[in-house]
């Protein structure tokens, strides 16, 4: 869950940043460690749109509106599967205590 979150605060971030002139978008990775996974952030490496005004050249942000809700749309689904995971887990625990009594 802490995974599926991290990555939709930072597709949130991204998308509250599309007309920030400069912006440069991030993403969420997982990277695995002795202690168990942990979860950072990385500039996603596309390209910024430039377009040229009063002061020159001025780089857009480089956020990708579809790629920013194709990540949202899959958090959700993370969100559900760890709920699904929890609830099932929840009946198992009952069932025993059921068994046991």
């Amino acid at each position: 869950m802490k995974a599926a979150a991290h990555a939709l605060t930072t597709s949130a971030n991204n998308v509250a940043n599309l007309n920030t002139p400069g912006h440069a978008a991030q993403q969420s990775v997982q990277i695995a460690g002795d202690g168990g996974p942990t979860t950072t952030t990385r500039p996603t490496g596309n390209p910024a749109p430039v377009v040229s005004g009063a002061e020159g050249l001025i780089a857009l942000s480089n956020t990708d509106i579809v790629e920013e809700t194709l990540v949202q749309a899959q958090a959700l689904t993370q969100f559900k599967a760890a709920v699904a995971a929890l609830e099932t887990a929840n009946e198992l625990h009952d069932d025993t205590l059921d068994i046991r009594a």
